[in-house]
């Protein structure tokens, strides 16, 4: 019933509206990607177009005798870092394009053409043959037969012209209008119909008759008058007719369009308003900034004065430590000296012995400490009788010295030998302690 095509055919996308959001955050970037006749085109992606994208992007593809006339729309949100997500899809014959050559069409988010989400508007121009035949003027007063689903619909009037006998259009019972016309506008919906008006018998035009697609369990019979001597007025009308439709897809665009330009304009406001809020967080954060600054810095000053407290406290403390010290060393002599001195002179005796007697020289002083340190030497005397371990010893004694407690001397017997021994003083004696030792501090 349709003949191949052969030409070329243009495709303007124009704009979208209402169209799925497919991303939670930020705005979608959409831009239509078209298939026709093996041949692929696409818009210019539209950033942050979102749901009211404009395009205005043209596209040509080559017809050498297509007979296959499935055109398919698919839009999409363009992405950087990952796949492209599918916004909506429409996979329609082109003729439903030829027949409407500026058309707001839906899309929908799957093949089947159950959930609509979305419109575009897309503008049409074919130059060649085939497609959709010329329509003819009608003896019967037609003026229009469109079948389809609202604005996706084909014009169909030349083949409804073909099939009227004797004044009467008939549409046989449960058969599909698609077997009919050989082909489908838009697959998934058994809503579609058949649209016709024509004149009636006074001259005035019809106000249309709706056939559906199916379920029609009766023939549908349309009664159409004899035109043939006014077939001037017949072409009036259907101008007229025609006028008022493009005049109403006019209407239709324009009101589209302020709503889009609407949109924007909201868009533009809130663009606005969100960098002025922006601007004023900004200043509010540089500021906030500056306080930190300054607040970081003042504590960083407190922390060197801080420090340097502690640098001299620290030199305190060691002045202090080394007062201390050189105090004990100074205590530690002065307490040596006045326990080193006892009363040695020529009444000083020691008991070393039963009965023995330990005499100190004439002449020498009572301070043993001046006389008797260590690893000095010094000689005493002891007496006659004085009785010391190892037998009788003469008066002279050598190489005193006292260490560990100890009091040591080199003594002389009578054979003029020299032995270091021991000196111990007996408990009684007050140069010695509980142990025998003498006692030097």
């Amino acid at each position: 019933m349709f003949a191949p095509l052969s030409g070329k055919l243009s495709i303007t996308l124009k704009r979208g509206k209402d169209l799925r959001k497919t991303q939670m955050l930020g705005k979608q970037d959409p831009y239509v990607e078209v298939k026709f006749a093996g041949q692929k085109e696409q818009t210019k992606v539209h950033n942050d177009g979102d749901r009211f994208p404009v395009w205005d992007s043209t596209m040509e593809f080559t017809c050498q005798t297509v007979q296959d006339f499935t055109i398919k729309l698919s839009v999409w949100n363009k992405n950087v870092a990952a796949l492209d997500d599918s916004i909506g899809v429409l996979q329609i014959p082109v003729l439903v394009l030829l027949s409407n050559p500026s058309v707001w069409l839906p899309i929908y988010r799957y093949e089947d053409h159950r959930t609509e989400c979305g419109k575009i508007l897309v503008e049409t121009k074919f130059e060649g043959s085939g497609g959709v035949p010329v329509r003819q003027h009608s003896n019967f007063g037609l003026i229009s037969a469109r079948y389809g689903l609202g604005n996706v619909n084909v014009n169909v009037l030349p083949f409804v012209q073909s099939i009227v006998r004797d004044l009467k259009l008939v549409i046989p019972p449960n058969v599909d209008l698609s077997e009919i016309f050989k082909m489908d506008p838009i697959s998934g919906h058994t809503d579609k119909s058949l649209f016709i008006t024509y004149l009636l018998g006074d001259g005035k035009t019809s106000n249309g008759i709706h056939i559906p697609e199916s379920g029609r369990r009766q023939e549908t019979v349309v009664q159409l008058a004899d035109f043939s001597s006014r077939q001037q007025e017949q072409g009036v009308a259907m101008k007229a007719a025609e006028s008022q439709r493009l005049k109403h897809q006019a209407a239709e665009v324009k009101a589209l369009q302020e709503q889009a330009q609407a949109e924007a304009k909201k868009e533009a406001e809130l663009r606005k308003s969100s960098e002025a809020s922006l601007e004023a967080v900004k200043k509010m954060a540089t500021a906030q900034e500056a306080r930190l600054n300054a607040e970081i810095k003042h504590m960083q000053n407190m922390l060197r004065e801080e420090e340097k407290k502690v640098q001299r406290a620290q030199l305190e403390i060691s002045k202090l430590t080394n007062e201390v010290e050189l105090l004990r060393t100074k205590l530690g002599q002065a307490n040596m000296g006045q326990a080193s001195r006892s009363n040695m002179g020529q009444a000083a005796r020691s008991n070393m012995g039963q009965g023995s007697e330990f005499n100190m020289s004439q002449g020498l002083s009572s301070d043993v400490s001046s006389y008797v340190a260590p690893n000095t030497y010094n000689e005493f005397k002891v007496g006659e009788t004085s009785q010391l371990p190892g037998g009788s010893w003469k008066q002279t004694a050598k190489h005193i010295t006292y260490s560990g407690g100890i009091l040591k001397a080199s003594l002389r017997n009578s054979k003029g030998w020299w032995k270091t021994s021991e000196i111990r003083a007996g408990p009684n004696s007050t140069l010695g302690n509980a142990d025998g030792n003498f006692v030097f501090e």
